[in-house]
């Protein structure tokens, strides 16, 4: 976990040194992300989507991603009503509210804090749940409410023109055939660019100053994401009566700061990307208080 969290600060740290020092183009990161869309991203998802095959017993957890997902961008959405907060900035407080990082986070955490034997719950979470709910509502989200498009079949394109979108269908069309070593391994050396150029990005998009301007706002959106979300999922849960196992992994994903995916949505979408990067790198900060207090209240 430790290694993880300096990983993600020398990359971060990096891509935000470059910018401000001018060797590199702050804009650069939205070019950063289109080459993530459409290359390792999507070779991340097609493996991720193929490998897991769901099963009854284990399908409370991505339902209870998609069920947190859902509340999350509704209130996401009355939340930016009641500010009065435009298009762009109405669609990245609703993916900042609804996404987590439950992979690059998630999965170091749980098996950090339980246990490999427990990944797999973590796999559930995520790969059915948390990171298709994503790659699908997300990505509505960011289309029908950002700049870059507008009008019921300009976000219908997009849509279909995704490319995380068709690694999904392409993921969950083949589960039942096997990827040839070759070329899982190709797929893998590309996914593997996914974290570290995503992290690069969002250091090149950070802007400090915006940080203490909007503190407020900040604030608040990554307590709901950091404490509200997974307040609802833990009793979500305990409505339901599910076990301890399925409880505490579920509500550690839900924990999660938010996700990094969101800053590459919100730029393909023409949302307020900066706001996204700066909830990213406020969650994440939090987090490092908020992730073992819910480890200590859920055991």
């Amino acid at each position: 976990m430790l290694t993880l969290i300096a990983f993600a600060a020398l990359l971060v740290g990096g891509g935000f040194l470059l910018a401000r020092q001018g060797w590199v183009r702050p804009e650069a990161a939205s070019e950063l992300n289109r080459i993530v869309l459409v290359g390792p991203l999507p070779a991340l998802v097609l493996l991720a989507v193929h490998d897991v095959t769901p099963r009854a017993a284990l399908l409370a957890l991505p339902a209870l991603a998609w069920a947190a997902v859902a509340v999350s961008l509704l209130l996401g959405w009355l939340v930016s009503r009641a500010l009065g907060l435009g298009r762009p900035e109405s669609g990245a407080v609703m993916l900042a509210m609804a996404f987590g990082n439950t992979t690059y986070l998630g999965y170091p955490a749980i098996e950090a804090l339980y246990g490999r034997d427990q990944l797999g719950l973590a796999v559930w979470f995520d790969q059915l749940g948390a990171t298709l709910a994503a790659t699908t509502a997300g990505a509505f989200v960011a289309f029908h409410f950002g700049a870059v498009a507008s009008g019921r079949w300009a976000v219908a394109r997009r849509l279909a023109t995704f490319p995380p979108l068709w690694a999904v269908a392409l993921g969950l069309a083949t589960t039942t055939l096997a990827v040839p070593g070759p070329l899982r391994e190709l797929l893998g050396r590309l996914a593997d660019l996914t974290v570290p150029l995503m992290l690069l990005a969002l250091g090149l998009a950070l802007r400090p100053a915006g940080l203490g301007a909007r503190w407020r706002s900040l604030a608040a959106v990554a307590a709901y994401k950091l404490i509200g979300m997974p307040a609802l999922v833990w009793l979500a849960c305990r409505a339901l009566g599910l076990p301890e196992a399925i409880v505490r992994v579920a509500v550690l994903e839900a924990a999660m700061p938010v996700m990094f995916y969101a800053l590459v949505l919100a730029q393909a979408g023409g949302l307020a990307a900066t706001l996204v990067a700066d909830l990213v790198m406020a969650s994440t900060l939090a987090s490092l208080v908020t992730i073992p207090l819910w480890w200590w209240l859920v055991g």
